[in-house]
């Protein structure tokens, strides 16, 4: 049975044990990583997840329990744990927080009265009526 940690945080987040090495020096005895990218378009699909999903081990949910880090994250409603089936992390999503501090700004974040703009408006028709590149019949191609 696959275990399924869903996300509705922005970046993807490394929870981490960390060991005293030689002179006193922190190192990573392990680490579980959960995925992050809610609210960010995709390269590919420019689709903008709402969750995200990553599946664990019984061994690392243990881990991930016993950190203060995770139990924040799921309390503040960032973070659920699933151990049964395979749900849509959009559908997760819904019931949970649904943007963090690093979320990327939207349009409804702003009253109408302060919503950004660049102090021009562009026509709409800009990128139609563009020049296009036309060689000359002399250019010389490499």
């Amino acid at each position: 049975m696959a275990i399924r940690v869903y996300s509705t945080l922005t970046n993807g987040t490394e929870y981490a044990e960390w060991e005293t090495g030689a002179n006193n020096v922190p190192v990573k005895a392990r680490s579980v990583v959960i995925n992050g990218g809610a609210g960010l378009a995709q390269k590919r699909t420019l689709l903008t997840p709402l969750g995200v999903a990553t599946v664990v081990t019984a061994e690392e949910l243990e881990f991930l329990e016993g950190l203060e880090s995770f139990q924040r994250h799921k309390k503040l409603g960032f973070m659920t744990v699933r151990k049964s089936g395979n749900v849509d992390p959009d559908v997760i999503a819904k019931d949970m927080e649904p943007r963090d501090g690093a979320s990327p700004l939207m349009p409804t974040d702003f009253s109408e009265e302060k919503r950004p703009t660049s102090g021009k408006e562009m026509p709409q028709s800009v990128l139609t009526t563009a020049p296009r590149y036309k060689p000359s019949k002399n250019a010389a191609f490499r």
